[in-house]
């Protein structure tokens, strides 16, 4: 998604991406596991700023990071309203994605040009696989660092989130190449 420019090599962008990411997760976890929504949200909203001002295609960039949003949104509101995972920190509302984990699917999205790149031509294919067996991991670290909670038979729980990153995270690669194709001006 983001091409970066000439003066910043690919191992300055990569690194930028995963310990920038790292680092965003971890003060989303830890701010929600402490009962605080803001250090996620100061986080997020700070690297995806960052990773904002690196792209070259910021238009679609900045599409890609709504996309993700919404999507975050409607994933994670629904795995509250089906008990699948209980937030910490649930501001605005119990009932729907908090906002430091909107942020956190926003902030990823901005990490896909660099990880689309690693997947090559079967993509979409490893994206499934990939988003199907890391998903649940995240959630569980995010559970053992207080951030949130597993509901109730934790192995459906487990599966429903393995299921909406299983589809989610080809989705956003998909929406990140048809983007990026149509900001190069080689088609949608």
């Amino acid at each position: 998604m983001k091409e970066s420019p000439k003066s910043t090599g690919r191992w300055e962008t990569i690194l930028v991406d995963v310990a920038g990411f790292q680092i965003v997760w971890l003060c989303c976890a830890l701010g929600a596991a402490a009962g605080s929504a803001l250090p996620g949200m100061a986080a997020s909203l700070a690297f995806v700023t960052l990773q904002l001002a690196r792209s070259v295609r910021k238009l679609a960039t900045a599409s890609l990071i709504a996309a993700a949003g919404l999507l975050g949104v409607l994933a994670e509101s629904l795995f509250s309203a089906a008990g699948a995972v209980h937030h910490a920190a649930p501001w605005p509302s119990a009932l729907a994605a908090p906002l430091w984990i909107v942020g956190l699917w926003m902030a990823f999205a901005t990490t896909l040009g660099t990880l689309g790149g690693w997947l090559g031509r079967r993509k979409l294919t490893i994206a499934l696989i990939a988003g199907a067996a890391l998903g649940p991991i995240s959630y569980l670290a995010g559970a053992r660092l207080g951030a949130l909670s597993i509901g109730d038979p934790m192995a459906v729980s487990l599966s429903v989130i393995a299921g909406a990153w299983g589809v989610a995270m080809p989705l956003l690669l998909w929406i990140a190449e048809r983007l990026d194709r149509r900001a190069s001006g080689t088609g949608a």
